[in-house]
């Protein structure tokens, strides 16, 4: 009971490294980057390994900054956009792509293990769309990222969870889950 305590907890704040400011990264590795349209802002992708009190965080961010400015050594001040880094297949769709000068697009996995996910940031407004687009395995993954948390709860792997989760949503009438008959 202690170590499924110690392995969800640590598992919680890596999840939490998306949105915190760590001590230092290791690695900032810089995926992509794309300038607004009125080359007032950049858009950056960075792949981070930064230090989250006792464990390590692998995340990946978006960032914003002013184009003058320079990146900083950590996730800080911009980040709009934090999901946990499972390695390159996990991030394989993401995507930055500016619709005008004052709106970034951020396409991102349908599964992503999202800890900061801003509409705007400094007069910049922040969408989001995914890929592939399927709102009822987000939304399971919401509630079993929700029930993880619960340290009182029987630990049950993603992948378990999400056969659970659709198992469940199938077996019900489609009135319950309108989303499902889009």
């Amino acid at each position: 009971m202690i170590l499924r305590q110690a392995i969800l907890a640590a598992g919680i704040l890596a999840n939490a490294g998306c949105s915190s400011q760590p001590e230092d990264c290791e690695v900032r590795d810089l995926l992509s980057e794309v300038t607004s349209p009125d080359s007032r802002w950049s858009a950056s992708l960075y792949a981070n390994v930064c230090a989250a009190g006792l464990v390590t965080s692998l995340s990946v961010t978006a960032e914003l900054r002013p184009v003058n400015s320079q990146a900083t050594g950590y996730p800080g001040e911009g980040v709009v956009f934090g999901m946990d880094d499972f390695g390159p297949p996990s991030r394989s769709t993401l995507r930055l792509h500016w619709l005008n000068a004052h709106t970034l697009r951020i396409v991102t996995p349908n599964e992503a293990f999202i800890g900061t996910q801003l509409s705007s940031y400094r007069g910049v407004v922040v969408t989001y769309t995914y890929e592939p687009d399927d709102p009822l395995v987000r939304q399971c993954l919401k509630d079993w990222l929700s029930e993880t948390s619960k340290l009182n709860k029987p630990l049950m792997t993603w992948p378990e969870a999400k056969q659970r989760c659709l198992n469940r949503s199938h077996s019900r009438p489609a009135a319950i889950f309108p989303s499902a008959s889009n």
